[in-house]
């Protein structure tokens, strides 16, 4: 009877120890994050409170990304879009798109 209590209170005791370790963790990750969020507040009132973000209307912002996204997407190359003509939509079928149906041979 001894034997088992003191087996259960060891088992216990490396519980608790391991939870501990766990939660001390945890509070850590806690704390970072807070600070995060702390300095995203921040520097989010300070683009807030600056005078040219409240100078600017929105069309000027998206003509401005547009702006970047053209400048950013390459005039040649892998990555640059392709120009496929749009005569027929890729969904019609197969009869209606001028190819001959397959032959069953």
């Amino acid at each position: 009877m001894l034997n088992t209590r003191n087996a259960e209170y060891i088992e216990l005791k490396a519980r608790a120890e391991v939870n501990s370790t766990i939660l001390r963790g945890l509070l850590g990750e806690v704390k970072t994050l807070q600070k995060q969020v702390c300095q995203g507040h921040e520097s989010l009132k300070a683009r807030m409170e600056a005078p040219d973000t409240h100078a600017r209307s929105s069309s000027e912002n998206i003509a401005d990304d547009a702006k970047k996204t053209a400048a950013e997407t390459p005039k040649r190359g892998p990555g640059r879009p392709r120009n496929r003509p749009q005569t027929e939509p890729l969904s019609a079928p197969q009869e209606k798109r001028g190819r001959p149906p397959k032959s069953v041979e």
